[in-house]
């Protein structure tokens, strides 16, 4: 009982000191941290073990077949129990400003050492756990969610829109997305972390495009799976085409609405900035291939 409770005290200081960084990098944290290490710990030293004996018996020309099969035997039980896993389990914190990451980090060594040299193992785990849960529900409090945010995709941008219900869209009006093997490491590193940095979410609600394709649809499943999230939105007009029966036979586990006109149009009246920036650009863009 001992060595879990330690363990568990050191997750909390390595939660402590390792949030400043997560949240300006946009990285998530996992609530099961605690369980996942003390779980790695003992399958990690079987692995080590195993693995050492395999090798000597190879070297040495002795009969590997145990150890083959004791290490395989690890490594099926800890995929099992990877598979276990969820993406509910993992979330992200909203970027907070500089001066209040170093404060944070200052009080956080202040209290690591303070409680782990003078106080009990208890006694210092409930303050830290303590002091952790209270900095979270600080920054949620202190967080001021932007309305809509560019991500930019090569040489453009798609939009990210948090509406008044709180829902997160992901918009593509000029048809960025595209079927490419880069769009899905786009989708993980860039656009996710920018999820993660300005709205506190790995996920969104809803992908509109406003100019689909067969392709453009393609790459906008394979974003979709990167941020949990099933339902696109297209406009209506899209339904006649003979390229979206066969699209639909190939993903039919997505939901699909016809409206993304009419998000657009709403959108642009409640957020003109984002109108302007958008028509702004691809005044730019157009303006360029003309000269080119």
């Amino acid at each position: 009982m001992w060595w879990v409770l330690e363990a568990v005290r050191i997750q909390l200081v390595l939660s402590l000191c390792s949030i400043p960084i997560l949240t300006s990098w946009g990285l998530p944290i996992s609530i099961v941290a605690v369980v996942g290490n003390i779980v790695f710990m003992p399958f990690m030293m079987l692995f080590l073990c195993c693995s050492l004996i395999l090798w000597v018996a190879v070297l040495c020309s002795l009969p590997a077949a145990l150890p083959v099969y004791c290490l395989e035997s690890v490594v099926r039980i800890w995929m099992y129990c990877l598979s276990k896993g969820s993406s509910g389990y993992v979330y992200a914190i909203p970027k907070q400003p500089v001066w209040l990451l170093i404060i944070f980090t200052i009080i956080s060594l202040y209290l690591i050492g303070l409680y782990i040299h003078r106080y009990s193992l208890v006694r210092s785990i409930l303050f830290l756990g303590f002091f952790l849960g209270t900095w979270i529900t600080v920054i949620w409090i202190m967080h001021d969610q932007p309305a809509w945010v560019s991500v930019p995709c090569g040489s453009r941008a798609v939009y990210v829109i948090s509406d008044s219900t709180g829902k997160i869209m992901f918009l593509d009006k000029d048809g960025v997305l595209r079927n490419s093997p880069g769009m899905l490491s786009w989708a993980f590193y860039t656009l996710r972390t920018s999820l993660a940095t300005e709205f506190g979410s790995l996920s969104c609600d809803e992908i509109v495009i406003i100019q689909p394709s067969y392709k453009r649809l393609k790459a906008a499943v394979l974003v979709g799976s990167t941020l949990s999230c099933d339902h696109i939105s297209v406009p209506a007009w899209v339904a006649r085409k003979r390229w979206f029966e066969h699209w639909r036979r190939e993903c039919p586990s997505v939901q699909i609405s016809y409206d993304a006109d009419q998000k657009w149009t709403r959108w642009r009246v409640a957020y003109p900035q984002l109108a302007s920036a958008i028509f702004d650009k691809s005044f730019k863009n157009c303006h360029t291939d003309q000269q080119t």
